[in-house]
C-alpha cells in the first residue's frame, strides 16, 4: 500500500486523550503529556533518553510553521510536579525539512541526528543535525546534512526518508528511503563526515531496492555482529506483500553490497507489509506485520539456517484478531524482563484505540507464546512508535491521537 503508514494514520486521526484500562494488574500507564498543536501534533517517532532522565521525540504536524518539531521533555524536579516540553527545533519547509515520522539519535558529541519526509532543496527529504547550545538555555542550532533528491523519476538518489538513522562503530549514519533510487522502490544510504565538526557528510548509495524488494521501506536498519544489514519492506518480495531483506557488506574496499531476501510475507496465514525495523534476540530476527495473519497483523520470528546458504524459517508467534485483541501493529518490538516482548497495535482493544502488549515466550522450546494485554488505549490514539526500554521496568510511548481532541500524548508503562 503505497506510503501506507502516513495515509492510515493521516485518515485516522483524532487527537488524544490516553485515558487507559489494564487488564494486567502489575502495569500502570501514566500520561506525562498532551500535546497541544502549537507545542508539537502526531508525535511518532520512538523516544530516546539520555542520562538526566530528559525525553526526546519529533512530532509530524504542529510546532510554529505545523510542519512538525524536535522536542525535549525533561521530567520534574525534586519535589515538583509535572514534565516540561521544550520546542528544540520547529520545521519550516522549503530550504528546511518538513514533517517527520522518525526518532532522532544522539553522536557521541551529544548533538541529534533525524529525517524529514518532505522539505529540503528538492522537497524530497532531508537528513537533519541539531547542535546543543555551548550554555544551558541556549538555542539548539538545525543543519541540514543531506538534501534527498530521488524523485519523481529516481536516479542515483532517494527520496522520502520515514526511517530512523543508525550509527555504525564510527560516525557513519546509515537508513533507508520510501522511494527514489534507481528502482523507484527506496534505497539504503550511508551519510559520512568529510571534516572533523560534521559540517559536511558524503552520502553512499549502498543498495537500490530492487522489484523483488519493491515497496519501498518505512523501517530503518539493524546490523549483526558481522556488519551485514537487514531491514524490511512493505511490498515486494514474492508476493508483493513486503519483505525481510540482508545486506552482505563487501569483501573489498570497492566492492559492493549484496542484497538477499530472507522471507517473503503473503503465503497464507503469514504477516504482509511489515512498517518496524526488526531486532535480533540469540541469532534470530522478531519483528511485526501490519497485515496477513488473521487480517489484521502478526508478530513473526525469522530463525537463521544451520548451515551456510541455508534458507531462514519463519515462526509466526500471534495473529492478532482484532476486537479485544489488538490490530494493525505499526512498531518495532523492545525486551522486557523474562523475555516478555512488549509493542503496541495502532487499532483493535477495548475502544479500538490500539493496545500495549507483551508476548511472553513457551516455558519449553516449540511451545506456544501468550500474548498479555497490558493497556487497553482510548478512542483513536494509535500508539505508532516503539516503546523506549529504562532497564527498570519502565517503559517510555507515545500516541499519535485520541479523543476528545488531543494532538497526541507521551506516556510511562510501569510493569
Amino acid at each position: 500500500m503505497s506510503r501506507g503508514r502516513h495515509l492510515i494514520v493521516s485518515l485516522a486521526l483524532a487527537a488524544g486523550n490516553v485515558l487507559a484500562q489494564s487488564s494486567a494488574a502489575s502495569s500502570k500507564l501514566t500520561t506525562l503529556w498532551r500535546f497541544s498543536s502549537t507545542d508539537g501534533a502526531q508525535p511518532d517517532g520512538t523516544l530516546i533518553q539520555d542520562a538526566s532522565g530528559a525525553l526526546y521525540g519529533t512530532t509530524l504536524h504542529g510546532g510554529a510553521s505545523g510542519l512538525g518539531e524536535v522536542f525535549q521533555l525533561t521530567p520534574p524536579a525534586t519535589g515538583a510536579t509535572g514534565w516540561t516540553l521544550h520546542v528544540l527545533h520547529s520545521f519550516a519547509g522549503g530550504s528546511d525539512g518538513a514533517n517527520t515520522l522518525a526518532p532522532v539519535v544522539f553522536d557521541k558529541q551529544g548533538a541529534l541526528y533525524g529525517t524529514t519526509i518532505n522539505g529540503g532543496a528538492s522537497g524530497d527529504g532531508t537528513v537533519f543535525r541539531l547542535t546543543p547550545p555551548a550554555a544551558a538555555g541556549g538555542a539548539w542550532t538545525e543543519s541540514i546534512i543531506h538534501n534527498f533528491t530521488g524523485s519523481p523519476t529516481g536516479g542515483s538518489d532517494g527520496a522520502s526518508p520515514f526511517c530512523g538513522l543508525v550509527f555504525d562503530t564510527g560516525d557513519s549514519l546509515y537508513g533507508t528511503t520510501f522511494a527514489g533510487g534507481a528502482s523507484g522502490g527506496g534505497i539504503v544510504f550511508k551519510l559520512t563526515p568529510t571534516d572533523p565538526t560534521g559540517s559536511a557528510w558524503q552520502e553512499t548509495v549502498l543498495y537500490n531496492l530492487p522489484g523483488t524488494f519493491g515497496g519501498g521501506s518505512f523501517a530503518g536498519v539493524v546490523f549483526d555482529g558481522a556488519g551485514a544489514i537487514y531491514g524490511t519492506t512493505s511490498g515486494g518480495g514474492a508476493y508483493n506483500l513486503g519483505t525481510v531483506f540482508r545486506l552482505a557488506p563487501p569483501t573489498t574496499p570497492t566492492g559492493a553490497w549484496r542484497g538477499s531476501v530472507l522471507h517473503s510475507f503473503g503465503n497464507g496465514t503469514d504477516g504482509n507489509a511489515p512498517y518496524d525495523t526488526p531486532v535480533f534476540d540469540h541469532g534470530s530476527l522478531y519483528g511485526t506485520t501490519f497485515g496477513g495473519g488473521l487480517g489484521y497483523g502478526t508478530v513473526f520470528e525469522l530463525t537463521p539456517p544451520s548451515g551456510a546458504g541455508g534458507a531462514w524459517s519463519e515462526t509466526v508467534l500471534h495473529m492478532f484478531a482484532a476486537g479485544s485483541d489488538g490490530a494493525f501493529p505499526f512498531a518495532s518490538l523492545v525486551f522486557g524482563p523474562d523475555g516478555l516482548l512488549l509493542s503496541t497495535a495502532a487499532f483493535g482493544g477495548a475502544k479500538n484505540g490500539g493496545i500495549v502488549f507483551g508476548l511472553r515466550p513457551p516455558p519449553s522450546p516449540g511451545g506456544t507464546w501468550t500474548e498479555h494485554l497490558l493497556q487497553n488505549l482510548s478512542s483513536l490514539a494509535q500508539p505508532g512508535a516503539t516503546l523506549t526500554p529504562t532497564g527498570k521496568g519502565v517503559f517510555y510511548g507515545l500516541t499519535y491521537g485520541g479523543s476528545p481532541p488531543d494532538y497526541g500524548t507521551v506516556f510511562q508503562l510501569t510493569l
